[in-house]
C-alpha cells in the first residue's frame, strides 16, 4: 500500500469576540482547509505553514494539542491512501490574497457559516473538534446541539394522532434523516411519543445502537377531539393568534410553552453535546419562533408539506447562538 500525505492548518481569528475559521474553495469547487503535499525533508508542521502562506499569503501561529488524520483512498490511483493531516493555527499575521492557480476564493467565516460551506463531512468533523477544543482551552462553556427533526411523510388515512404512521414513501424518506445525522456524531436521540416521529428516528438509531428516549411534552399540538377539513384556516387564524383554539386543542402558545419548558429540561442533562430528537411540523414551527419571531405563517406554508425536515439549533447553556435548516431533499 502506498501513501501520499499532506498538511494543513484549520486557521482562526478573533473578531469582536467571536472565533472566526479561514476556508478556501479550490478551482473544482470543493470548499475546505488550506493544505497540501509535503515536500523533501519537511515536518508537518512546516509543511502546513508553506502551505498556508502560498495558498492565502497568511502566516499562523501552532496551537499545541490538537492533530488530526484523514485517510481515503484515491479513485485514480489504486492501492494508494491519501492522509490529511490539520493542525490548528491561530491568524498571526499577513493581508488575505489567494493563490490563483489553485484556489477561487478564501475568507474567514463564523462556525455556523464555515461548517455549513465545506463540502465534506470529514472537514465539518473537524471543524466541530477544533471549535470544542478552543472552547475548552478558553474555559468557555461547551456548546449544545440539537437536531431537531421533522417526521417524514405520516399515513393521512389514520386519523389517531398520536398512533399515525409513516407512508410507505414516508418510510423510504427516513433513510434521508440516517444519511444526515450519521455525520453528525449524534449522543443521543429522543423523540416526541408519536409514531411517526419516532419511527423517522429509529432506523438511524437502531443502526447506532442509540435507544429512542420519548419525551412526551416534544408531542404535536392538540387541534382538536375532532378532524379538521379546512386544516389550512385553522393554521392561518392560529398564527395570526397565537392564542387561539378549539375547545378539545392546544393554541399554538400551549404547544410552544409545553415544547420549550421541554427543551430547557434536557439541555443541561445533555450540556456539550450533540442529539437528535424527533419532532412535528408545527411544533418545531413554534420553537423556532420562539427563539426568532420572524418566523411566521408564511414560513410555515413554505415548510408545511416538507417531510422529512431538519432543523439545527447551537446553544450556549439556554442561550440560543444559532439556528440552520436542512432541506434533505435538495443536494
Amino acid at each position: 500500500m502506498n501513501y501520499e500525505r499532506s498538511c494543513g492548518f484549520v486557521v482562526y481569528r478573533l473578531r469582536g469576540g467571536v472565533r472566526e475559521y479561514l476556508v478556501i474553495e479550490s478551482l473544482n469547487g470543493d470548499v475546505g482547509f488550506p493544505k497540501g503535499h509535503m515536500e523533501g525533508g519537511e515536518t508537518e508542521l512546516e509543511t502546513a505553514r508553506r502551505e498556508l502562506k502560498e495558498e492565502t499569503n497568511l502566516d499562523a501561529e501552532y496551537v499545541a494539542g490538537y492533530r488530526k488524520m484523514v485517510e481515503y483512498p484515491l479513485p485514480k490511483k489504486p492501492g494508494t491512501i491519501k492522509q490529511s493531516v490539520y493542525f490548528i493555527g491561530k491568524y498571526a499575521s499577513g493581508e488575505l490574497r489567494r493563490q490563483e492557480s489553485e484556489v477561487l476564493r478564501c475568507l474567514f467565516l463564523p462556525y455556523g457559516e464555515a461548517h455549513e460551506q465545506l463540502t465534506f463531512d470529514s472537514a465539518k468533523e473537524i471543524l466541530r473538534e477544533v471549535d470544542a477544543f478552543l472552547a475548552r482551552e478558553n474555559g468557555e462553556a461547551p456548546l449544545t446541539t440539537v437536531y431537531f427533526v421533522r417526521h417524514a411523510e405520516p399515513n393521512y388515512e389514520n386519523h389517531d394522532d398520536a398512533a399515525r404512521e409513516l407512508s410507505e414513501k414516508g418510510l423510504r424518506d427516513r433513510a434521508l434523516v440516517t444519511a444526515f445525522l450519521q455525520s453528525r456524531k449524534i449522543d443521543a436521540v429522543l423523540s416526541s411519543p408519536y409514531k411517526r416521529a419516532v419511527d423517522t428516528v429509529s432506523d438511524f438509531a437502531e443502526k447506532n445502537r442509540l435507544a429512542v428516549r420519548l419525551v412526551d411534552d416534544f408531542r404535536e399540538r392538540q387541534v382538536d377531539d375532532v378532524w379538521i377539513d379546512d386544516f389550512d384556516a385553522f393554521c392561518k387564524r392560529q398564527w395570526s393568534d397565537f392564542s387561539y383554539k378549539l375547545a378539545g386543542g392546544e393554541s399554538l402558545r400551549d404547544v410552544q410553552t409545553r415544547n420549550i419548558a421541554a427543551l430547557n429540561r434536557i439541555l443541561p442533562e445533555y450540556r456539550g453535546k450533540t442529539i437528535a430528537v424527533g419532532s412535528h411540523g408545527t411544533a418545531l414551527s413554534t420553537i423556532i419562533h420562539y427563539y426568532d419571531e420572524r418566523f411566521g405563517y408564511d414560513d410555515f406554508v413554505r415548510i408545511k408539506n416538507l417531510m422529512p425536515w431538519i432543523v439545527e439549533f447551537v446553544f450556549d447553556e439556554a442561550a440560543c447562538k444559532s439556528i440552520r435548516t436542512f432541506d434533505l431533499f435538495k443536494p
